[in-house]
């Protein structure tokens, strides 16, 4: 992690991506608590890299965060090559007080290489909970097992974009020759963002965020100047 850089009363906090990227076989763990009355802005440097390795072993990504303050979570990109396979668990424990946000994206392998869907399996598991579950979401993407093109790996879009925030949004659903994207409401009232398409779905997806924060009196951030993942 590098040095912290300021943002209104809180600050933005860099975790840095390993240069080649993940290798199959590779365990990763990231801890993070957010104490009561700190306000985060936590994303990663560069797009994370899942690489394959012999005898086919995934990546294993585990993200457990405590959250009694105010957390803004972007991961930005994260991009299989083929054969390789990602494992990744992400779990958020919300207090009373606690206001969190997150986002990814996945570019489905890297286009001018034609690699979209090549990779063998991604399996991703996030919960975020408070005193009971607020939200839990399952991803797999088989294309090794189904085909790139079966309605179970996209239908062969090469982005996919998935968020959530615990305040109530308008939701709203969109369908443009680039892809889908909406916004809809959990049972407690949290938002969750949902899109498949080409990249302009996750730049659509990065202006929702930031018409978001704009009208929650959040102070605007060029998440641009600290991250090249989104």
């Amino acid at each position: 992690m590098l040095r912290p850089f300021p943002y209104g009363e809180g600050l933005v906090l860099q975790l840095l991506t390993l240069g080649p990227g993940l290798m199959g076989g590779d365990q990763v763990e990231i801890r993070v608590h957010v104490a009561p009355g700190a306000k985060v802005i936590l994303l990663n440097q560069s797009a994370t890299k899942v690489l394959p390795a012999r005898g086919y072993r995934p990546v294993v990504q585990r993200l457990l965060f405590r959250v009694e303050g105010f957390l803004e979570y972007y991961p930005g990109l994260t991009i299989p090559y083929p054969a390789s396979a990602l494992d990744q668990r992400m779990e958020v424990s919300l207090g009373t007080e606690a206001s969190f946000s997150w986002m990814e994206m996945y570019a489905l392998g890297r286009l001018a290489r034609g690699e979209v869907g090549k990779f063998k399996w991604i399996r991703a598991r996030t919960a975020i909970f408070g005193q009971v579950p607020f939200y839990m979401d399952a991803l797999e993407l088989l294309p090794e097992e189904l085909g790139p093109n079966h309605p179970g790996v996209l239908e062969g879009h090469p982005y996919l974009v998935c968020g959530f925030w615990n305040w109530e949004s308008h939701p709203f659903f969109e369908e443009t020759e680039n892809g889908l994207l909406g916004v809809g409401l959990t049972a407690f009232r949290h938002s969750f963002l949902r899109g498949i398409g080409n990249k302009e779905v996750t730049q659509r997806a990065l202006k929702i965020w930031s018409q978001e924060r704009a009208l929650r009196g959040l102070p605007a951030v060029d998440v641009m100047r600290y991250s090249s993942a989104l």
